[in-house]
C-alpha cells in the first residue's frame, strides 16, 4: 500500500460517521453547484431563445405591415392613374347619344379590360357620374373582364364609397375597409374578400363630374400575408380596428362582423386583455400561457400623409374620416408556448443526463465549464475583430474608420474640435506585388501599416480602405502647419527601403489632406475632398502630399442651395 494513502481505523465508528457526513456534505454541495450551473445555462438558453423569437417575430410583423402599406400604395397609384386618364379628363356629361360620353367611355373600356386581366389585383372598375349613376363598369364575367351593357348600369344611390369619394379633392384617394362580396345584402359564397378604392374625376376645366371606383381583390393581399407567415413557426392573423379577424389559421373565426354566427369569435371576446393591450400601442409583444404574441399596426392611408410621401406615389389623405385611429389594420403573430419552450426543454433534458455523468466525473466539471465559456468569449471576440479590423494588417477596416469619423464629426459640430483626414495611396506597391509575388506584397502592406501607426499618435486612427489605400484620422489638429508636419513625417517614413524576407523593395506614398471644419462638416464631402486631392498629388510626381482645395464642399453647398 502506498504510504500517501491513509485508512480510517476500523475501530472508530465515529470517525467513519464523520467521514460519511463530510462526504455527503461535499457530494450535496457539488451537486447543488452542478444543478445551479445547469439551471443557469437553462435559464440563459430560455432567455436567449425567447429573445430570438421576439426579434424574429417583430421583424416578421414589420415585413407584413410594410407589405400592406405597399399594396395600398399600389391601389392608390392605380386609382389616381385611371381617374386622371385623358379620356375621362375630356369627358363632357352634358352630351348624350353616340356623340356623347358613352362613345368616349367605350374607347377606354378596352383599356380597363386589359388592365384588369394583366394586373390580377382587381375585380372591377366603375366610373360614376356626380348624380350617382354608373356610366361605365368593366368587371369579370365567366373568367374574363367584360364591359357591362349600359342597360345593366345602375344608380349607386347612397353608396358609402361614392359619397366619400365626392368629398375628396383632386389627387386624394379613399379606401374602404376590407369586406366580403355581397349580393342583396347577403354574403356571397364562396367568400370573396374585397375592398374598394375611389378617387374623384375632374374634367379639363377642373370641374368635378364624378368618381372612379376600383374594386380590389383583397384575397391577393391576404394570401401574401399568409405566405409570409409560412416562413416562420408562428400563426398569422389580421384584424380590423374592431378586433374582428380578417385572416386566421382557423377559418371559422374570420369575418365575424359580417357573419352573425361568428360575432362572438372576435378577439374582443376571446382575448380581451390582449386586445386591450394591442389597442394601447401601435406595436408590441405579449406573452401568456398560450404563447408569444407580436403585433404591429398598418395604417393604409395615414391622416398626416402628404402627396408623394410614401413610396413616391402621389396621393394624400387629410380629412377627419380617414383618422388613423379609426382606419387601421392589426397584424398579429402567435408562436405557441410549446414551440418557444421546445428548445430550452430539450436543453433541460440534456442537462439532467449531464448531471448523471458529472456525479461520476465531477473533476471534469471545471474543465468543461471553462472550455465552454472560453469558446464563447473567443467566438464573440473573433466576430468583433473580423467585423472591425483588417485581417492582413491588423489596423481598423472601413467600417470602424467611418464609425470613428462620425464620432469626430460629432465632436467637431458640437464642441468645435478640428481634425485632419489623410487619404494615402502607396506608390509602387503594384510593382512590388508583381515582381516579388503576393506573399512579399502582403508583407509590404503590413510593414507600411506598421510605419503609419508608429509615426502617428496613439489617439490617431489608421485604417485600411482596401488594396493599397489607407486613411488616417488626426484628432485635435489645430493648424495647417501641424498637419503638414505629420504628413511630411509619414511621407519620409514610408519612403524608407523595405527589407522583406531577403528582398529590398521601394515604395512611397501620395497623401491627400482634408481638414475639418475648413473643408466641410460632412463625411461624404470630406472623403470626396481628400479623394480629389489624391489626383493632384499623383500628378505632382507622387511621394508627396496635397491639401484639398474645397471644390467638393463648394459643389455640395451649391447643390444644397
Amino acid at each position: 500500500m502506498s504510504p500517501d494513502i491513509q485508512v480510517l481505523p476500523p475501530s472508530t465508528s465515529y470517525s467513519r460517521r464523520a467521514f460519511a457526513w463530510r462526504f455527503l456534505l461535499v457530494f450535496i454541495g457539488v451537486n447543488l453547484v452542478v444543478w445551479a450551473v445547469a439551471y443557469s445555462l437553462y435559464y440563459v438558453e430560455r432567455r436567449d431563445t425567447e429573445s430570438a423569437y421576439k426579434q424574429r417575430e417583430a421583424m416578421m410583423v414589420q415585413v407584413q405591415t410594410d407589405t400592406i402599406h405597399q399594396q395600398f400604395d399600389r391601389y392608390a397609384a392605380d386609382a389616381l392613374y385611371w381617374s386622371q386618364e385623358l379620356e375621362l379628363l375630356y369627358f363632357d356629361p352634358s352630351l348624350t347619344g353616340e356623340d356623347g360620353p358613352a362613345r368616349r367611355l367605350r374607347m377606354i373600356a378596352g383599356e380597363y379590360s386589359a388592365f384588369l386581366k394583366n394586373s390580377g389585383q382587381y375585380e372591377r372598375i366603375t366610373v360614376i357620374r356626380e348624380d350617382s349613376m354608373e356610366v361605365l363598369r368593366v368587371e369579370y364575367g365567366d373568367g374574363y373582364p367584360v364591359e357591362v351593357p349600359s342597360a345593366r348600369l345602375s344608380h349607386v344611390g347612397k353608396d358609402r364609397v361614392f359619397i366619400r369619394a365626392q368629398r375628396l379633392r383632386r389627387g386624394e384617394v379613399y379606401a374602404s375597409p376590407l369586406t366580403l362580396a355581397m349580393d342583396n345584402k347577403a354574403v356571397v359564397e364562396p367568400y370573396k374578400p374585397l375592398l374598394q378604392v375611389a378617387s374623384p374625376v375632374f374634367d379639363a376645366s377642373g370641374e368635378r363630374w364624378g368618381a372612379l371606383v376600383l374594386t380590389c381583390r383583397a384575397e391577393v393581399l391576404l394570401n401574401e400575408i399568409r405566405r409570409l407567415g409560412e416562413l416562420s413557426e408562428s400563426r398569422v392573423m389580421l384584424l380590423n380596428s374592431d378586433g374582428h379577424y380578417l385572416l386566421s389559421d382557423n377559418a371559422d373565426d374570420t369575418w365575424g362582423f359580417l357573419l352573425r354566427d361568428r360575432r362572438s369569435r372576435g378577439m374582443t371576446a376571446t382575448k380581451p386583455k390582449l386586445w386591450k393591450t394591442m389597442q394601447a400601442s401601435a406595436q408590441g409583444q405579449f406573452r401568456d400561457t398560450d404563447g408569444l404574441y407580436s403585433w404591429g399596426t398598418a395604417y393604409p392611408f395615414r391622416g398626416d400623409l402628404k402627396p408623394a410621401e410614401r413610396q413616391g406615389h402621389p396621393r394624400g389623405i387629410g380629412r377627419a374620416e380617414y383618422n388613423a385611429k379609426v382606419y387601421h389594420l392589426k397584424v398579429l403573430t402567435m408562436v405557441p408556448d410549446a414551440v418557444v419552450a421546445a428548445g430550452p426543454g430539450r436543453l433541460l433534458r440534456k442537462m439532467a443526463l449531464v448531471w448523471l455523468v458529472l456525479v461520476v466525473v465531477l473533476t471534469g466539471l471545471s474543465w468543461l465549464v471553462l472550455v465552454a465559456y472560453m469558446r464563447r468569449k473567443i467566438f464573440q471576440r473573433n466576430i468583433y475583430l473580423y467585423a472591425h479590423y483588417d485581417q492582413l494588417t491588423g489596423v481598423p477596416n472601413r467600417m470602424l474608420f467611418f464609425d470613428r469619423l462620425g464620432q469626430a464629426l460629432l465632436q467637431a459640430r458640437r464642441y468645435g474640435k478640428p481634425f485632419g483626414l489623410l487619404y494615402m495611396d502607396l506608390d509602387g506597391f503594384k510593382e512590388v506585388n508583381d515582381s516579388f509575388g503576393h506573399k512579399i506584397g502582403d508583407m509590404a502592406l503590413k510593414e507600411a501599416s506598421l510605419r503609419m501607426v508608429d509615426t502617428l499618435r496613439e489617439s490617431d486612427t489608421v485604417a485600411r480602405m482596401g488594396g493599397d489605400e489607407f486613411v488616417a484620422l488626426l484628432t485635435n489638429i489645430t493648424t495647417r502647419e501641424d498637419t503638414e508636419y505629420v504628413t511630411g513625417r509619414l511621407v519620409e517614413a514610408l519612403a524608407e527601403p523595405y527589407e522583406l524576407n531577403g528582398y529590398t523593395c521601394s515604395m512611397s506614398v501620395s497623401i491627400d489632406v482634408a481638414l475639418c471644419p475648413n473643408h466641410g462638416l460632412d463625411s461624404t464631402v470630406l472623403v470626396a475632398e481628400a479623394d480629389n486631392a489624391m489626383y493632384r498629388a499623383k500628378q505632382a510626381g507622387k511621394n508627396t502630399y496635397r491639401f484639398a482645395d474645397g471644390s467638393m464642399a463648394a459643389k455640395a453647398k451649391n447643390h444644397d442651395d
